[in-house]
């Protein structure tokens, strides 16, 4: 899809902010209108290429594993034709889940399987310098970074988006109007419309939210090999083991090592204890996996915290001005442990391209909120239900969501050595096949069969103390 492909049918858009959700807006956004304006605070340097260790001062989690998940893979190649093969050219690993990419869930390796799927894994930097570049390419769309977002502009009634207000952030730089007639907020967890909505007495948007506590380390390093030529391993939290860890090839013949802790442990934040926490954490078919490991000389341990998720639900919103939609975090801001943010965002901008590509500008509220209500509706179940499956996090959980997360549980330890049932509970974390494909009669019998525990886990093996050497090596 590119700008060309459909004639105008809409004058000006402005996306509010140029990380990824926003980037992938404006691609939306590009055959159905005249211009697209994206506004971004950082300054970029477009004449200097990423490296593993680019990071930006508006993309503090930019350090940490970053993947598209199958589906998410699918509609970015379907917003950027092509975008699958230059990732690749340019470094990023294309990785079949299941198989070159393996999981651990609650003490469960899963069993090696071939789901004919792909992911593609990265760092944060390579993803959003070649999303950047195919949006720079398209001539309806213009890029203005060092600026800021000061305000809405609304006309008499309050009721329709004519503009933003922006500013360029060098000092004294007076604020300037951009027309627009749909505004797309993409920026993030700390966007200020829902103080722009107050300020015109608007009300506030409902907000669905709870505490993850969520606190990763990552280091940037060189390793030997992972076995049977693995790319990724990601070991998830579960109970009694509020951890996680992803270690995940990228660019360069890097690796990115994380470990994350949810519920408010700390993982380790200097490198030889970050190593030591990653080991207590890795199954036994992984265990030498961190020999000889090295850290990468230009990369410093980094941290990142996360307090809680949140849905603002503008959907509900009462008087909520047409023209105005919101995209990636600003809408709804996951738990990163579990990789939705990126595929979530680039679901909604397929739902975006569909919505204003359909004739007439009348309804695009409604119809993108409608699309992407059960997106985001579904990664936020799979993520609160898989949350709750952890004691230390404080929620309600109903006779209904403990049966679940003991079938779940069930799921789980089957796929261990049941390839088949590995391949069913993937595509739904891929997401693509719904949560209630994990219902359906053939999938429960499979799960539900009596079967010996596979071994490769590191479910029981003793981890380092809860003390100061470790930070707390469950985290």
């Amino acid at each position: 899809m590119n700008a060309s492909d459909h004639q105008s049918d809409h004058g000006h858009a402005v996306v509010l902010g140029g990380s990824v959700a926003g980037l992938l807006a404006a691609a939306a956004l590009a055959p159905s209108f005249g211009h697209v304006a994206v506004v971004e605070r950082d300054k970029l340097d477009e004449a200097k290429k990423p490296t593993p260790t680019s990071r930006r001062r508006g993309v503090p989690q930019a350090a940490h594993v970053h993947a598209f998940q199958p589906r998410g893979l699918q509609e970015l190649e379907f917003l950027l034709p092509g975008a699958r093969a230059e990732l690749r050219a340019r470094g990023a690993h294309l990785v079949e889940p299941g198989f070159d990419q393996r999981i651990e869930l609650n003490g469960n390796l899963l069993a090696p399987t071939r789901t004919r799927l792909e992911s593609v894994q990265a760092t944060r930097g390579l993803f959003e310098d070649h999303i950047r570049s195919r949006v720079r390419e398209l001539p309806n769309v213009t890029l203005l970074d060092d600026t800021n977002a000061a305000g809405l502009v609304l006309n008499a009634h309050d009721s329709q988006v004519t503009g933003v207000r922006v500013a360029g952030r060098t000092p004294g730089a007076a604020a300037t109007e951009l027309p627009a007639e749909l505004v797309v907020d993409a920026m993030g967890r700390g966007s200020r419309l829902p103080a722009w909505l107050a300020a015109y007495g608007l009300g506030t948007a409902e907000v669905e939210s709870h505490r993850v506590d969520v606190t990763y380390s990552t280091a940037l390093v060189t390793l030997r090999d992972l076995p049977r030529a693995t790319s990724c391993l990601i070991v998830g939290p579960g109970p009694g083991r509020p951890a996680g860890l992803g270690l995940m090839a990228v660019e360069g013949d890097a690796h990115v090592l994380t470990v994350a802790g949810i519920a408010g442990h700390k993982p380790p934040r200097s490198f030889d204890e970050l190593v030591e926490a990653a080991r207590s954490l890795l199954p036994d078919d992984f265990a030498g996996s961190l020999d000889g490991i090295e850290r990468h000389p230009a990369a410093d341990v980094a941290t990142f915290s996360y307090p809680k998720v949140e849905w603002r639900r503008l959907d509900r919103l009462a008087h909520k001005p047409a023209g105005l939609l919101a995209i990636g975090d600003s809408l709804c801001a996951f738990n990163p442990i579990y990789a939705q943010g990126m595929t979530v965002a680039v679901l909604q901008a397929r739902a975006l391209a569909d919505a204003v590509a359909t004739p007439g500008r009348r309804r695009i509220e409604a119809r993108y909120f409608a699309a992407t209500r059960p997106l985001v509706k579904t990664a936020w179940s799979i993520a609160r239900a898989a949350d709750l499956a952890v004691p230390e996090l404080p929620g309600r959980r109903s006779p209904a969501m403990r049966l679940l997360n003991r079938y779940v549980s069930r799921v789980q330890a089957g796929a261990a050595t049941d390839p088949r049932l590995a391949s069913s509970f993937i595509r739904v974390v891929g997401m693509i096949d719904p949560p209630p494909a994990l219902l359906s009669p053939a999938t429960v019998a499979r799960a539900l069969r009596p079967r010996p525990r596979a071994s490769g886990s590191s479910h029981g093996r003793p981890a380092p103390s809860n003390g100061q050497r470790s930070h707390d090596a469950h985290a």
